[in-house]
């Protein structure tokens, strides 16, 4: 018991001791240190603007300010047109003996398209040696 006395004053000892050391070296650094702040603060605080949570007082202001309904302001958001749906023919619609022709016709189309490996000559030309 008496050793976690004596561990917790020198913790206290210690951390006095390191507090003053950064003060004193940040004093040695930057001998302006303590002017500057003070002047950071006067100019800081009078122009400083309070959040619109700040500024309610009442509870009912408070209360309107977080519960508002989720409406809309009026006349914010214009209403989106209607879309009319497409005309053109789904392919799903058509049957299936209909599209199997189709298929089948745009596959020979293809193969009339695809042109044929052009010809590398016999395949008992020489072999090239290693």
């Amino acid at each position: 018991m008496k050793a976690i006395f004596l561990f917790i004053i020198f913790l206290t000892v210690a951390g006095i001791y390191a507090a003053s050391a950064q003060q004193k070296t940040r004093d040695v650094l930057f001998p302006s240190y303590a002017s500057d702040q003070a002047k950071l603060k006067a100019t800081a605080s009078p122009l400083a603007a309070k959040p619109v949570e700040a500024t309610l007082s009442s509870s009912e202001a408070i209360r309107a300010r977080i519960f508002t309904n989720y409406q809309k302001p009026a006349g914010s958001a214009a209403p989106r047109p209607v879309q009319k749906a497409s005309t053109a023919n789904l392919s799903s619609s058509k049957p299936a003996t209909e599209a199997n022709k189709e298929i089948e016709a745009q596959r020979e189309a293809l193969k009339k398209t695809i042109t044929p490996k052009p010809d590398q000559g016999p395949d008992n030309s020489p072999k090239p040696k290693n």
